[in-house]
């Protein structure tokens, strides 16, 4: 097996290869933990395509051992995918019937759809709602908080393809522990029942329950509030210790013959700002709890940025390749910083103070922006453009004085105007701790549906705001780098997903993988597909997405169609991602 190395340098692409690049498959998946239909309730699962693209979605019902079952509904036993126009609004009714089914929901599309589910409680002998609850889609989670009360209870289900040990940890008013309950769900599996009843056991008592999986659930938590019948809210609980936590660090690297910058802290929070913005609206958008990126603040919440001093002049830190170009030592200033970079600083952010500009011009070296596993390097010029109030601003920088950089006339280094050069500072900040997070470049120029100009976080000079698609959310959010809240109930994972028996065949243009996968901490979640050749420069280009569920058992069996053979020139990587954001990799004979 070869180890992946994770790295990229900006440079442009043509439109022709740009319009010959595959786009991964970017489907997404919403989850409610309980649907209930029989002569006492009826659901309705209610969707809009919040897009102007047309579509369609599969709604999927699993009942209490995971087995798919096909319930009553007004569109008839849904089998196949219903289609959505733009903007369309649709239902789908589980009306009372004698025809009982208590189980959970997965919907999947490539949509961006707004679902939701309404319970109704019948009045006996009618059709008449004595009572209804709204349920929001629930991401799944290994790790939740719900409030401990006799009148309400927690339904759970297992939407991953391992066995779930689940601890529920039943807290007082007070906080203290005061019952701890231990359950298993099977890959699929639905439980649910009121607090008080055999199945948790917890009683009469009241306050809290943390619930912590080594797999992800999903979960909702209803009951009745004297003779309303009501949801009670499932809250994100924490992961690991604050003193654990993986942090995403930002150093600031100045060869001693350079002279330092100010306002640095200010100029990087802007950049880490709009990362964070990025992220957490982006997960927001896609049905992901907001969550974003884990940057070291210092109290005032501003970057905690380390300024390094280099032993070494800057000319000491370049290198002349024998083709010309000119890159930087990065293991030099990654060697030199060491010592100074806190051990939880595990995703890290170089600025390189390396840039020299003579007569109105870079004299060597312009932009640089390079990443190398969970370290990106970016020059620092950036800096001074990183400023939010810039944005509108027509006139153009090229020529203009900048103080940060000793009043040195500004030569161009993107676009003529300071809307443009601000807007290219701060995409290319979140690019970059994109890649270090552990993304890799794509080339969908549609973000989603009706994104218009916009862009997303891992395309190339993204120069008109930034917005995240499915997959890139799907991933960021089994990284560690996205922040957890940090109280301690959980271990961190220490070992990536295990792969055994991998089996490759070509079939013609097509590309047949079979393997098996298991992780002995948490689960497998997902696969993908990545390919490089010297077309694109050596940096890798995703071309499959796939979330696996509980119906995934055994053997895994992958089809897809790579735009490169594996030559002396190009490769096909397998990587296969737990959910908690290990990942395991191999090439692709």
């Amino acid at each position: 097996m070869k180890s992946l190395i994770k790295f990229t340098l900006v440079f442009l692409l043509s439109p022709m290869l740009l319009a010959q690049m595959p786009v991964p498959n970017m489907e997404n998946a919403w989850y409610f933990p309980q649907v209930v239909q029989n002569s006492q309730w009826k659901a309705e699962l209610k969707i809009t395509n919040g897009s102007d693209s047309p579509g369609s979605f599969l709604v999927e019902f699993f009942d209490q051992s995971g087995v798919r079952v096909f319930p009553l509904t007004d569109q008839g036993a849904i089998s196949s995918p219903l289609q959505l126009a733009p903007d369309e609004f649709k239902a789908v009714l589980l009306p009372s019937s004698s025809r009982s089914y208590l189980g959970w929901v997965k919907l999947s599309s490539s949509l961006v759809l707004a679902p939701s589910l309404t319970l109704s409680q019948l009045v006996p002998g009618t059709d008449q709602a004595a009572a209804r609850v709204e349920i929001e889609p629930f991401k799944p989670r290994d790790a939740f908080m719900v409030r401990l009360h006799p009148e309400f209870g927690l339904a759970l289900a297992n939407p991953s393809r391992d066995k779930a040990i689940v601890k529920l940890i039943g807290r007082s008013n007070k906080g203290e522990v005061v019952k701890t309950v231990s359950i298993e769900l099977s890959p699929g599996q639905h439980k649910s029942a009121f607090f008080r009843e055999d199945l948790y056991g917890f009683g009469n008592l009241e306050g809290t329950v943390v619930v912590i999986s080594n797999v992800p659930l999903i979960a909702a938590s209803f009951g009745f509030e004297g003779l309303t019948f009501s949801t009670s809210p499932v809250m994100q609980a924490p992961l690991v210790l604050e003193s654990q936590a993986d942090r995403f660090g930002v150093i600031y690297f100045v060869p001693r013959d350079m002279k330092a910058q100010t306002n640095v802290a200010l100029r990087v929070k802007n950049g880490v700002d709009y990362t964070r913005n990025t992220v957490s609206k982006g997960f927001v958008r896609l049905g992901f709890p907001a969550r974003e990126p884990s940057f070291a603040m210092d109290a005032g919440n501003i970057p905690d940025v380390k300024m390094i001093s280099g032993q070494k002049t800057r000319e000491e830190y370049l290198l002349r390749l024998k083709d010309g170009r000119i890159v930087v030592d990065v293991d030099a200033v990654a060697k030199e910083s060491a010592e100074f970079v806190p051990k939880n600083w595990k995703y890290q952010v170089y600025l390189l103070e390396i840039s020299q500009i003579v007569n109105g011009q870079f004299k060597d070296l312009g932009w640089y922006f390079y990443t190398f596993g969970n370290r990106a390097f970016l020059n620092a010029v950036i800096l001074p453009f990183m400023r939010p109030d810039l944005a509108g601003n027509t006139q153009s920088y090229i020529g203009k004085p900048i103080p940060e950089l000793g009043n040195a006339a500004m030569p161009q280094l993107i676009g003529n105007t300071w809307e443009v050069i601000s807007e290219f500072s701060r995409t290319t900040f979140a690019h970059e701790a994109g890649h270090a997070m552990g993304l890799h470049f794509h080339t969908s120029y549609n973000a989603f549906p009706g994104a218009g100009p916009f862009r997303t976080l891992m395309e190339q000079h993204t120069q008109k705001g930034t917005v995240l698609r499915a997959d890139e959310a799907r991933l960021l959010s089994l990284s560690p780098a996205i922040n957890q809240d940090t109280q301690g109930w959980t271990n961190r994972d220490e070992t990536p997903p295990e792969i055994r028996n991998l089996n490759s065949i070509w079939d013609g243009e097509n590309l047949r993988l079979t393997f098996e996968a298991r992780d002995p901490e948490t689960t497998v979640d997902s696969v993908q597909l990545v390919f490089s050749d010297r077309t694109t420069g050596g940096v890798l280009w995703p071309f499959y997405w796939r979330v696996l569920g509980h119906e995934d058992q055994g053997i895994i069996s992958v089809s897809a169609k790579p735009p490169v053979r594996p030559s002396s020139t190009s490769f096909i990587q397998l990587l296969v991602y737990n959910s908690r954001g290990g990942y395991w990799q191999v090439d692709i004979d």
